[in-house]
């Protein structure tokens, strides 16, 4: 079982070591890092499991964390991002800057 703490740091790392890339976790969101700055963020899914809304990107909150787990998931299934992990390619253009977090591009609602 992870903290919360140790889950973000889990997801960095594995971000670290598939750059260009998002982590799809078992509850249907996007894990990036924020083409602007570097932090960690998360968005949803558009149209199919490998578009990212970069309208929907936001930081990570631990108002939606259970203890050992995202809300709504067991341990073991967030657990489960960390040691199964899957990841989508970000398309090269995705280095565009976000204007502001949660906010999106101006010219793409979504990236894929």
């Amino acid at each position: 079982m992870y903290s919360y703490e140790e889950v973000l740091n889990h997801y960095r790392r594995l971000l670290a070591e598939h750059p260009g890339e998002a982590l799809t976790t078992g509850n249907g969101i996007a894990v990036l890092l924020d083409p602007r700055d570097g932090e960690l963020v998360w968005g949803e899914f558009v149209g199919g499991p490998d578009v990212v809304d970069v309208t929907t990107l936001a930081e990570f909150d631990n108002n939606a964390w259970d203890e050992y787990s995202w809300d709504g998931e067991t341990p073991e299934q967030t657990a489960a991002d960390i040691h199964q992990p899957r990841f989508v390619m970000l398309p090269p253009h995705f280095a565009v800057p976000v204007l502001e977090k949660g906010k999106g591009l101006d010219s793409e609602p979504a990236l894929g």
